[in-house]
């Protein structure tokens, strides 16, 4: 898990990093917790894209907290935002941007937990734990996999990324993966809607990256993906 801290005010920061310690501490799970005195060091780097929970004050200078709120959600649709902050006039635009809790300073240890139980919760909601071929465990945003494929006896995951060699079945995937946003054309694959560019009676074109793959669709299920697909104006025939 990974987990940033943007304050300006170091003790506070430091304050904070030593609760979320202990709260993972508690839980014997591991946490890799990065700090960042202001807006800009933090989109200066890639910690952004890389990091699933941010804490964020709101004053932090000639960028915003908010500001920082919106560039992150620009390339990070993961991520996770937690407003610690003294100022409470800031609350409503807040909550326009989807924050999901409003700390106030000090921080209680009591609400920071609850708040972290409440981040878990939907992290784990919006992604899944896959274990590659060589035992590497990858976290992956379930918006970013674009498709499972079982072949030749193995079972690969296309994601935004890479494509990942994993041991799990194509069964297991697909169970991770259940949710109305994938749908399953044929026995062999699994596939985000989200990723079609053309469907077809017996194929489904979808964007891979810089390329466009075509995924069959076996005939049984031909009328059901139909229906999931719902028709929506992608460019192909119906």
């Amino acid at each position: 898990m990974k987990i940033c801290i943007c304050e300006d005010i170091a003790a506070q920061a430091q304050q904070l990093r030593a609760l979320i310690d202990e709260y993972f501490a508690a839980k014997a799970c591991d946490v890799q917790v990065s700090v960042f005195e202001s807006a800009e060091a933090l989109l200066a780097g890639d910690a952004a894209k890389e990091n699933a929970i941010f804490f964020v004050d709101i004053e932090l200078g000639a960028l915003s907290g908010l500001e920082l709120i919106r560039a992150i959600s620009e390339q990070n649709r993961a991520a996770l935002f937690i407003v610690v902050t003294a100022y409470h006039r800031y609350l409503d635009d807040a909550m326009d941007l989807n924050v999901l809790r409003y700390l106030d300073k000090p921080v209680e240890k009591e609400r920071l937990f609850s708040a972290l139980d409440k981040a878990l919760q939907e992290f784990g909601q919006g992604t899944v734990e896959i274990k590659g071929k060589n035992n590497r465990t990858y976290r992956i945003k379930k918006a970013d996999i674009i498709y499972a494929e079982s072949k030749f006896k193995k079972t690969f995951v296309c994601t935004v990324d890479n494509t990942i060699e994993t041991k799990l079945p194509l069964k297991e995937i697909k169970e991770m993966l259940a949710s109305p946003d994938f749908i399953v054309p044929h026995a062999s694959f699994v596939l985000n809607k989200n990723y079609i560019v053309r469907f077809e009676r017996t194929a489904i074109a979808v964007r891979e990256n810089m390329k466009t793959v075509s995924i069959p669709v076996s005939p049984k299920r031909q009328a059901e993906v139909r229906k999931q697909v719902l028709f929506e104006a992608r460019g192909g025939d119906c």
